[in-house]
C-alpha cells in the first residue's frame, strides 16, 4: 500500500487555507496614510515585482523580510512553510495574490 501521507508543501498550503478562511475578510480597507506594509513570498521574481509594483502605487510599504510593521503577507505557489508560520506568530494577515488583487480593486 503506497503511503499517502501529504507533504509539508501540501501542509502548508492546507493550513494557510485554513487560517485565511479563519479571518475577518471585512478588513480590507486600505488606510489613506498606511504605515504598516505587504510581502510577497513565494513567487516567481518577475511576478513578485509587478505585484510590489502595485503595492506600492497604492502607498502601500513594500516589505522584505517579516516584521511587526507587516499587515499583509501575500503568498504564492512557493510559499516557506517556515515564512507563513512566522507571520502566523505575528498575527499578519495572510492572503493569496487573488485576495490581494481584490484589495486593490476595492480601495480605487
Amino acid at each position: 500500500i503506497a503511503n499517502e501521507r501529504p507533504d509539508e508543501e501540501e501542509i502548508a498550503r492546507n493550513r494557510t487555507e485554513d487560517i485565511r478562511r479563519q479571518q475577518n475578510q471585512n478588513h480590507l480597507a486600505i488606510p489613506r496614510n498606511y504605515e504598516k506594509g505587504i510581502l510577497f513570498t513565494g513567487f516567481k521574481a518577475a511576478r513578485r515585482a509587478e505585484l510590489e509594483a502595485m503595492a506600492v502605487a497604492k502607498g502601500i510599504p513594500v516589505k522584505k523580510s517579516i516584521t511587526k510593521n507587516i499587515k499583509y503577507l501575500v503568498t504564492g505557489y512557493n510559499a516557506g512553510p517556515k515564512k507563513i508560520a512566522l507571520a502566523i506568530e505575528c498575527g499578519i494577515q495572510i492572503l493569496d495574490e487573488d485576495e490581494f488583487l481584490d484589495i486593490l480593486k476595492f480601495n480605487d
